[in-house]
C-alpha cells in the first residue's frame, strides 16, 4: 500500500509555476507533473483528482494540440479516462 501522495506538490506546482506563470500548461510542465504522479510508479486518487483540476483548468484556458494530445494519453495510461 502507498503511504505518500505526491498530490499536494502537484497542487503546488500547478498553481506556483503553471498558472501563476503565465496561466497556460506548456510541454515541460505537463512533463514534469507525469514524472511527479509516477514517481512511484502509482498514481494515487488524490494525485488522480489533483490532476484532474489542472487538466480541466489547463483545458479551459487552452493549451496546445501536442500537450491537448499528451493529457489524453497520460489519461488514459494511468486510468483517468
Amino acid at each position: 500500500m502507498k503511504d505518500h501522495s505526491n498530490a499536494d506538490a502537484i497542487r503546488g506546482y500547478s498553481f506556483l509555476k503553471i498558472f501563476a506563470d503565465n496561466d497556460s500548461l506548456n510541454a515541460d510542465e505537463l512533463a514534469f507533473i507525469e514524472r511527479l504522479a509516477l514517481e512511484d510508479r502509482v498514481v494515487d486518487e488524490q494525485e488522480k483528482a489533483a490532476l484532474a483540476a489542472i487538466f480541466e483548468r489547463a483545458a479551459q484556458l487552452g493549451v496546445t494540440d501536442a500537450v491537448a494530445a499528451e493529457i489524453a494519453a497520460f489519461k488514459k495510461k494511468v486510468g483517468m479516462a
